[in-house]
């Protein structure tokens, strides 16, 4: 139990000598590899995230809220609103829509002050060769608000088309005579009515123009009626790199739309003259609102910061495998220090040290038990390397030298004071022969602690059992 409660504890304090500067720092090809990938791999990603956030590719966080409309709530749209045409399936058929031979002609005004409003034609030709004119509505600016039986402020848009009257007509364009009107009857009058609304774009945070086309039967005697409510949408875009931002836009973004049939003489009688066709625009009691609100740099390092600190916690795996390669390159050449031929021995060890391995090219030795002697010298060298190891040799070191100089030499020795001065004089002008005395003095005591490290060692050896 005491062995295991040893085993799980997190809270070790390791054992250092007091001073702080590293002596070295062995490195090796496998921790300079990982370092260029893990190192690697996090700029790349960090560059991946950031270009990523410069093209609007981060979708941005969306808050949509659904209520009515305000008083006067003002929507303008200054690009084209509405599109209709005829598209001739032959070239024989006829264009209603043809300046110069109008069958219908159109009346846009705003309701319910009935002020009218410009339009313009235009012409496009086909790749096989066919004028298709269409009849361009654009700039409408529709007001809106609750609905109150005491007042209902409001302006809205009516689009209505009726027979060609040549007093209306501008300068340039003429009706359709009587036979070529009855001829029209005769074919197959489907139009078609494109109205234009708008999306926003996350990406490029602009409004996008979005077509939605129709096709409309109009019937010789009856009255086709059209009411297209638009939806309103007012979005907040925050956008900013490091602190919030606001950039507001209000525009169209969907619309429905009703249908009803009536005959010529209800639309006669409600409607004044007899109109084939009327589109009455309109804007919708419910609005909308939208907040996008874009990431910012702080959002992108937070995240890209995650990542790379889940990256770079393969490191701890990098290190102890070098401490491991350090320890073992240690232990060896403390061993090498005691045997001059424990370089002969090829030892190889799994990835948590224990040999399982061990070569020689000169004699045959027992596996089991060659490997069992190198695993009592290699836990031999790791006591080597401790604290307590490392002050039990000082000290030793000191009680030689108290044996071969003496106490009171030593200290005399540590507490002079020596000029640098007089030390150069004095090794210019010394003789050979007090040089050689030294010399001499050198090689003995060399003589003597080779001679008591060996008694260390075969103590050592007694010890293990070897």
């Amino acid at each position: 139990m005491q062995h295991f409660l040893q085993l799980v504890d997190q809270y070790v304090i390791e054992e250092k000598v007091l001073f702080s500067r590293s002596i070295s720092e062995p490195k090796n090809k496998f921790g300079g590899i990982m370092t260029i990938i893990l190192y690697g791999a996090s700029l790349i990603y960090f560059l991946f995230q950031f270009i990523e956030w410069r093209s609007n590719n981060k979708l941005p966080k969306t808050t949509t809220t659904q209520m009515q409309i305000d008083d006067l709530e003002r929507v303008w749209n200054e690009d084209v609103i509405a599109e209709i045409w005829y598209t001739k399936k032959h070239q024989d058929q006829i264009d209603p829509f043809d300046p110069q031979q109008l069958i219908y002609y159109p009346i846009f005004q705003t309701m319910p002050a009935h002020i009218q409003q410009n339009f313009k034609f235009e012409q496009i030709i086909l790749d096989d060769g066919r004028k298709v004119n269409k009849i361009i509505f654009e700039n409408m600016e529709l007001i809106g608000s609750p609905y109150s039986f005491s007042s209902w402020n409001k302006v809205d848009y009516q689009l209505q088309f009726e027979r060609c009257n040549q007093d209306l007509l501008k300068d340039g364009m003429k009706c359709a005579d009587q036979n070529l009107y009855e001829k029209y009857q005769e074919q197959n009058n489907l139009i078609q009515v494109q109205i234009f609304i708008q999306q926003f774009n996350i990406k490029t945070k602009k409004l996008d123009k979005i077509p939605k086309i129709y096709n409309v039967n109009l019937m010789i005697g009856k009255m086709v009626y059209y009411e297209v409510q638009f939806e309103v949408n007012s979005i907040n875009i925050d956008d900013g790199f490091l602190l919030p931002n606001s950039n507001k836009y209000q525009f169209f973004s969907n619309f429905y739309q009703l249908k009803y049939e009536y005959d010529s003489d209800y639309s006669i009688k409600h409607f004044g003259d007899s109109p084939i066709l009327l589109i009455y625009f309109t804007m919708d009691q419910i609005k909308q609102q939208t907040l996008y609100e874009y990431p910012k740099i702080s959002e992108i390092l937070a995240d890209t910061g995650s990542i790379i600190s889940w990256i770079l916690s393969i490191s701890y795996f990098i290190i102890k495998y070098n401490e491991n390669v350090s320890l073992n390159q240690m232990k060896n050449d403390i061993l090498k220090i005691y045997f001059s031929d424990y370089q002969k021995f090829i030892i190889k060890k799994n990835c948590f040290g224990k040999i399982i391995q061990i070569q020689t090219n000169e004699k045959q030795y027992n596996k089991n038990e060659i490997i069992q002697i190198f695993q009592k010298l290699d836990s031999l060298a790791l006591e080597k390397l401790g604290f307590k190891n490392l002050l039990q040799e000082i000290f030793k070191i000191k009680y030689l030298l108290y044996r071969i100089l003496g106490k009171e030499e030593i200290i005399r020795q540590s507490e002079q004071s020596q000029s640098l001065e007089k030390l150069i004089e004095k090794y210019l002008i010394q003789n050979t022969i007090v040089f050689q005395k030294s010399q001499n003095q050198i090689v003995k005591l060399k003589y003597y602690f080779k001679d008591t490290l060996g008694r260390i060692i075969s103590y050592k050896y007694l010890k293990l059992g070897i």
